[in-house]
């Protein structure tokens, strides 16, 4: 069977459309949340601690490009440009954070 959009779109009932606001909303706050912390306390971090938060949050996004992935492949009938997105940064994100985890180990022990 042939995948073929809808025209025109469907709409989306405003509760699911609010709820998505919300945990979006609330995903930026709680990255914001992380982001004031480690910035607050990174330099009193050792600098295998750095590596590790580093190589820590790298993992998770690679797994989560991964999550993506297997979604758009499971729902590839429904096809929605939102998840193709959320994987395409979620992907950049992770190779950010990997090269982040590369210079920081490398980086001499003094340089802090």
């Amino acid at each position: 069977m042939r995948w073929r959009p809808r025209w025109p779109p469907r709409r989306r009932p405003a509760g699911k459309l609010l709820a998505e606001v919300a945990a979006y909303a609330g995903a930026g706050l709680l990255l914001g949340g992380l982001v004031l912390f480690l910035e607050a306390s990174w330099v009193d971090l050792a600098q295998a601690s750095r590596v590790a938060i580093l190589a820590i949050l790298a993992v998770m996004a690679i797994g989560g490009a991964g999550a993506v992935a297997l979604a758009i492949a499971e729902a590839a009938s429904e096809w929605n440009d939102g998840m193709g997105a959320a994987g395409f940064v979620l992907i950049v994100g992770a190779v950010l954070l990997a090269a982040g985890v590369i210079a920081l180990a490398r980086s001499p022990r003094g340089s802090d």
